[in-house]
């Protein structure tokens, strides 16, 4: 049995509530995030209390609320205190979105669920990775190794992956595969075949237009609201996506040279604003590459204003302008009030970039759009004055004296009490270790004896105090050199320096601006006055996706190519949640779950997993090459037992059969073209295809979404001539994988005479072989049996057709084990063809079609043969019967159909209705029995039109210069604009278009 693992949501599933998940690994618990929504709703964490106290680790994927709003809650309340693991990004900017969400909802209501000290306490112990770092659990999590990786989405988030025996469990949600200003994409593709993947369906019913598209439209609505002399609010979180909307604006701004203010206002902005300055190895690389090259930080910001209270906006002069606000929600925070300002006049814009949560204000605007009236509630903390000032310092006075006067008692009630009744009398200088050190404004009595001096003939009442300092002992040990020191005492730790900027949301160097500590820390006596309003929405409500997630047909992709074994559903509505569903159990794996709120789900693998001894002899001739975080090699081995009874990995005893080419690893076409472009080599995607250089063109091939499709790693196909400018991409391809064995067979153009073995390409991607018997020179006769291939079905199969001495044969080759399954019986009836070839219908039935070409060897010519009829056959597979057969049909019906040396089609005649001619067939010179193949013959001595149904032959007279006799054949093609055929031949590279065929 594999590794265990169990999956239990406690919030976040079948809904878009915030995410918190427990995680079970071998019986070692993590907390997957712990967030919590815009309305700090207790009653959601109830599931979380419950599990608190058996939680073992915390992972934090993103720093916004959704993921770790709850941590300080959970840590103050239920005692939550597992070690907590995320990047310094989310660390860091998770600590300032929960200062501001303290500071914004302090500011209009006696918000008591959480301090600023639970939020330091519930910080300061975050152990902090950096991306791919493999952190080791020891203790009960022995074994288990956690990394986080790349996400997207939000500055540091986070992709986990648990790893424990070779498993892997991977936690992925609101992951970003498309690089922005400000990320990188995600590396979620990196992973292939997890034992268990855990991701959210919030995007899976929507897509998303081109980020370009998306940009334009986004700086047009601003700019046309600024130019009409409106304002433009953008509600947005504190420290997440914003980041991406503030770069978007500033480079447009500089770019184009535009004096509209810009302001960015939340309690901790420009706070917010140093900590990202100092994290630009986090973020995408043409950011790093910039500062490298021109030290300029893209956070210097230099047309945005950053602002830390309301107030410093209203002293803005009078004018269209721009304000970035927190929250997003509208619930509380600056946006609120802006909102409340500016939705009465029809001129403004808000602007929405994200999706608001259930529930909220920002939530029912977007979905139910103005001209609307909405009822808010506007709340405002005000000093205490007059009155109610003197009642509440009185107050505070009668509490500080009842403490007082508790405090009194407390020393009172110490100093009556017995002391050292159970030291020695004989000793004076015996000390009571029962009294401790933190009373130093009750000196220690003892019998006789205050602190280190000895008091003879006179003892003071037990009532009295000494009037005495009080004396610790110093229990330093010495050696021969002095007082022993320990070189910890001396040394500052990190999480102790940390504290200065921890404490109250301040720089990277502990300092905070004097506007952001008044906001945070002002405990003047003060109360909250709240009011309903009903407000008129007259301005335009706008909502953009800048979520920075992917959308769903990506995140289906990405699913396909990664290729989990179990797939667990979460976060996202019922509707998404089950159409992913559906989808994956169809195009994904088998294996998928959307458990319920606190159903315990076992994805355990169903894979066994063994430790092996690898023996000293064995490993001795073992060559191991690097790659990525791994060393592998191919092993041939046999499993036995040492004599501890431990499975070992032994040499074999016989010697080890040959196996095919393995290449490990797989590349993407848009990395391998930097790569080629790197090199010198010219390089562009045309029809699904790389075409590399001039000649050489690279596709893959199959379906990566196919359910079953080997991980959705395709093949790829190398085309084009054998030169050495194919030879050095296919080195360059090489150069991408790791050979086991390099035993690859590639194609070209051209007859390939090596080994026995002649290889053809087909075009566009088909291919076809063929086995020579070679003899001594090429002038003489010599047996040959050719194979003609075309992709009917989809798929890994070829058909090939043989067709020596009028064998009529159909043969199914499956290309990855080579093997050969007979489809057709011989027949022996026919006379003997000089040509065949394989063709798919164009019609509805899709037929497989078999024509069969016969030449004339009588002409006047004497060297030369030309053709003189054609037999059609089509492929029919008779019920109750294990093999096909070929009938003969005399009709094509509207179609025609294109015979080549190497590469035949079929055309409908609508494609064409001028030029082309149904049920016929065109073909051109298929000549080569004397001399070296397609040296002796004019490629247009032998090229025309053959109707099927007149059985009647034409020559078909073609404008142009003649070629040469030494041209090689030439290739149907079908172009993308309609109305002309291409001939095409390989020698000159000379492109006919066939105005009349007729």
């Amino acid at each position: 049995m594999g590794t265990s693992v169990q999956v239990k949501p406690l919030c976040g599933v079948y809904n878009e509530n915030p995410l918190c998940y427990l995680v079970s690994v071998d019986g070692f618990n993590f907390l997957v995030d712990c967030g919590w929504n815009d309305h700090f709703d207790p009653s959601l964490l109830q599931p979380l209390s419950r599990v608190a106290s058996s939680i073992d680790a915390v992972l934090l994927s993103h720093p916004d609320t959704l993921h770790l709003g709850a941590l300080p809650y959970a840590v103050k309340q239920f005692g939550l205190s597992a070690p907590v693991y995320s990047t310094e990004p989310v660390h860091r900017l998770g600590l300032l979105t929960m200062y501001d969400q303290y500071a914004s909802r302090k500011q209009v209501s006696d918000f008591d669920l959480f301090t600023l000290d639970d939020i330091d306490s519930a910080f300061q112990n975050v152990n902090r990775l950096t991306y791919s770092q493999n952190f080791h659990l020891s203790g009960k999590g022995e074994g288990i190794v956690i990394a986080p990786h790349v996400a997207g989405h939000l500055l540091g988030g986070t992709v986990w992956k648990i790893t424990k025996d070779g498993e892997d469990v991977i936690y992925a949600v609101d992951f970003n595969h498309r690089k922005e200003r400000l990320l990188n994409g995600t590396v979620l593709e990196s992973f292939v075949r997890p034992a268990v993947l855990i991701t959210d369906a919030y995007n899976a019913l929507n897509n998303q237009p081109s980020r370009r598209q998306r940009d334009q439209e986004f700086l047009d609505a601003i700019l046309k609201t600024l130019r009409a002399d409106g304002n433009v609010l953008l509600p947005v979180d504190t420290a997440g996506r914003v980041l991406e909307l503030l770069l978007i604006l500033e480079q447009y701004w500089t770019q184009h040279h535009l004096t509209y203010p810009i302001f960015f206002l939340t309690c901790i902005s420009s706070s917010t604003i140093d900590y990202v300055k100092s994290f630009l190895e986090w973020m995408s690389d043409s950011i790093a590459k910039s500062f490298e090259h021109t030290r300029d930080n893209a956070f210097l910001l230099k047309n945005v204003t950053l602002l830390i209270n309301k107030s410093a906006l209203d002293k803005v002069p009078d004018g269209p302008k721009i304000v970035l606000a927190s929250m997003a929600s509208l619930e509380a925070g600056f946006s609120h009030d802006i909102f409340v300002e500016w939705a009465p006049d029809v001129k403004n814009l808000v602007l929405f970039t994200e999706r608001g949560q259930f529930g909220t204000l920002a939530r029912m605007l977007q979905a139910d759009p103005p001209p609307k009236a909405v009822k808010v509630t506007m709340s405002k903390r005000v000093p205490l004055v007059g009155d109610e000032l003197a009642a509440y310092e009185e107050e505070q006075n009668r509490i500080k004296k009842e403490e007082a006067l508790k405090a009194s008692l407390i020393k009172e009630e110490e100093s009556k009490a017995p002391h050292g009744s159970h030291l020695s009398v004989g000793d004076p200088m015996a000390i009571d270790d029962s009294s401790t050190h933190a009373k130093s404004d009750v000196p220690a009595r003892y019998d006789g004896v205050y602190g280190d001096i000895f008091t003879d003939g006179f003892t003071p009442p037990s009532s009295s105090i000494a009037p005495m300092f009080p004396f610790y002992e110093n229990s330093s040990e010495w050696d021969d050199f002095g007082e022993v020191i320990n070189p910890d005492d001396y040394v500052i730790k990190e999480e102790d320096m940390d504290q200065g900027s921890l404490q109250v949301g301040g720089d990277p160097n502990g300092n905070l601006d004097e506007g952001s500590a008044s906001l945070i820390l002002d405990t003047a006596p003060s109360k909250v006055v709240s009011y309903e309003l009903t407000v008129q929405v007259k301005s335009s409500l706008l909502y953009m996706d800048y979520e920075g997630r992917s959308d769903g047909r990506s995140v289906k992709s990405i699913l396909a190519h990664v290729a989990p074994l179990k797939l667990v559903l979460v976060h996202g509505s019922a509707e998404a949640t089950e159409h992913l569903k559906q989808h994956c159990l169809k195009h994904v794996c088998p294996h998928v779950y959307a458990p319920q709120i606190e159903e315990t789900i076992d994805v355990t693998s169903d894979l066994c997993a063994y430790k092996v001894q690898l023996s000293e002899k064995l490993m001795s001739n073992v060559l191991l090459k690097k790659l990525g975080d791994h060393e592998i090699a191919w092993v041939d081995a046999e499993v036995g037992k040492t004599d501890s009874d431990m499975l070992s990995v032994l040499p074999l005893s016989t010697p080890a059969p040959p196996h095919k080419s393995v290449l490990v690893g797989d590349i993407k076409m848009a990395d391998f073209k930097q790569f080629l472009a790197s090199k010198g080599v010219p390089v562009e995607f045309g029809g699904g295809a790389l075409r590399c250089g001039e000649y050489v063109t690279l596709r893959k091939i199959g379906d990566a979404t196919q359910k079953g499709s080997g991980a959705g790693i395709q093949p790829i196909i190398i085309e084009g001539p054998l030169s050495e400018e194919y030879y050095k991409i296919r080195e360059y391809l090489y150069s991408q994988f790791y050979s086991l064995k390099k035993n690859l067979v590639l194609c070209g153009y051209h007859v390939v005479h090596a080994r026995c073995i002649q290889a053809v390409h087909f075009g566009f991607g088909r291919l076809g072989f063929g086995e020579r018997k070679r003899r001594e020179r090429w002038g003489e006769r010599r047996e040959m049996v050719s194979i003609w291939a075309v992709q009917h079905t989809f798929g890994r199969l070829g058909w090939v057709a043989r067709a020596p001495c009028g064998i009529h044969l159909l043969v199914k080759i499956d290309f990855a084990s080579g093997t050969e399954i007979a489809l057709t019986k011989a027949r022996e009836d026919t006379p003997l063809a000089s040509s065949a070839y394989l063709v798919q219908s164009q019609e509805e039935e899709g037929d497989l079609l078999q024509v069969q070409r016969y030449w004339d060897w009588n002409n006047p010519d004497g060297d030369l043969c030309k053709t003189s009829k054609f037999f059609v056959f089509k492929l029919l597979h008779p019920v109750g019967e294990a093999e096909a057969t070929w009938v003969p049909i005399h009709c094509l019906g509207n179609q025609a159909l294109f015979l080549g040396d190497n590469y035949s089609l079929s055309v409908q005649r609508l494609s064409f209705p001028i030029k082309c001619l149904p049920n016929c067939i065109y073909c051109t010179q298929h000549y080569h029995s004397i001399g070296v193949p397609y040296v002796t013959q004019r490629i247009d001595e032998d090229f025309g039109i053959f109707d099927i149904q007149k059985e009647s032959f034409e020559s078909c007279h073609t404008p142009g210069p003649p070629f040469g006799r030494n041209a090689l054949p030439p290739i149907w093609c079908v172009p993308n604009m309609k109305g002309s055929l291409f001939r095409v031949t390989s020698l000159d590279v000379v492109v006919v278009v066939v105005d009349e065929l007729a």
